[in-house]
């Protein structure tokens, strides 16, 4: 079978050094004798497992002026690091996963980005105000920031783009990532349990808004509804949590981060992050295949909407900068 060969080829090999771990609170980063070689392997047999093909997705300048217009509109101060998630990143995700989408769910999309990189921003200074957030939204109540007020306005408008089921998830799963990005900014020193193995999923899979993005796939339509695609919303929220884990640990490594999921599973595991990191792929790989399969049972135009957000979200990862997978050898297209 395709994923089992698969998944024994990401874990057959051997990392190059095993990690020990003298205390599960003591999160150590990446071992130094894990090379780039080691971790471009990886990701070179993910690609080749998923079936990867470059889309060779163009920027569409429509779009990153309707974005920098908005970002303007907002009158707040925007550090330059965040600006370029505001005005890149949002737009080669858009561009990527939901081009082939009529402009009105385009724009929906991207503005959406850019409000999640400016709240995973927000929570680092500001921890109690995006607590706050839910409280203020169910009561009806401005939020205690101009952006956050948008957001809200934007996470209320998705009654008007998506059917009420789907917008529904939109907004719980939105909800819940503003509840995990505050548990993961407020518990940098938390000491976690060798027993608490579920726990770095519980808390990836809310911060990932992985059913968020994949519902924003599907607009609304005459021919399909919420049940055409259901099912692959369990598969959505793993698709952007792994693919990304798997697409962002050279980034992070460079970087030291020792707070994510990936690291987060190795403490609790006892594991080398280089074995972890071959695990994931493997998940992952089986994962986009499951997804694949599901899309196809439910018609042509759910199974194109369906691989055009999971490729495209690949394929996001390779158009980034930020990811820097072309310093490990890896070209975007």
């Amino acid at each position: 079978m395709f994923v089992r060969r698969i998944s024994h080829k990401f874990l057959s090999r051997k990392p190059s050094k095993e990690l020990s771990y003298t205390s599960i609170s003591e999160k150590a980063p990446v071992p130094p004798t894990t090379s780039n070689q080691d971790i471009k392997r990886v990701v070179d047999d993910f690609l080749v497992a998923i079936d990867y093909r470059p889309r060779h997705t163009q920027p569409n300048d429509a779009l990153r002026q309707f974005l920098s217009a908005e970002i303007k509109s907002w009158n707040v101060p925007v550090d330059e690091k965040l600006l370029t998630k505001l005005t890149q990143s949002a737009a080669v995700l858009a561009e990527t996963s939901y081009g082939h989408l009529p402009q009105p769910y385009l724009h929906y999309a991207a503005l959406y980005s850019c409000f999640f990189f400016y709240a995973d921003d927000f929570a680092e200074k500001n921890p109690d105000r995006i607590k706050d957030f839910h409280l203020r939204f169910l009561r009806g109540q401005a939020q205690d920031d101009p952006v956050l007020d948008k957001y809200a306005e934007h996470l209320r408008s998705a009654y008007n783009m998506f059917p009420q089921v789907a917008a529904n998830m939109i907004v719980s799963g939105s909800l819940e990532f503003l509840t995990a990005t505050y548990i993961e900014t407020t518990t940098k020193d938390l000491k976690l349990s060798r027993h608490a193995t579920p726990y770095p999923w519980f808390l990836r899979s809310r911060s990932g808004v992985g059913v968020v993005y994949g519902h924003m796939a599907f607009p609304k339509s005459d021919t399909y509804d919420f049940k055409s695609y259901i099912q692959l919303a369990p598969e959505f929220e793993k698709l952007v949590s792994l693919s990304n884990d798997v697409l962002s640990f050279y980034k992070e490594a460079l970087a030291g981060e020792t707070n994510s999921f990936l690291m987060n599973r190795a403490a609790i595991e006892n594991k080398d992050p280089l074995v972890v990191l071959r695990e994931i792929a493997a998940e992952s790989a089986a994962n986009i295949r499951r997804i694949v399969d599901i899309a196809s049972e439910q018609g042509d135009e759910v199974r194109k909407l369906a691989l055009n957000f999971a490729y495209g979200y690949i394929e996001f990862h390779m158009l980034t900068p930020r990811y820097r997978l072309e310093e490990l050898g890896i070209k975007p297209q």
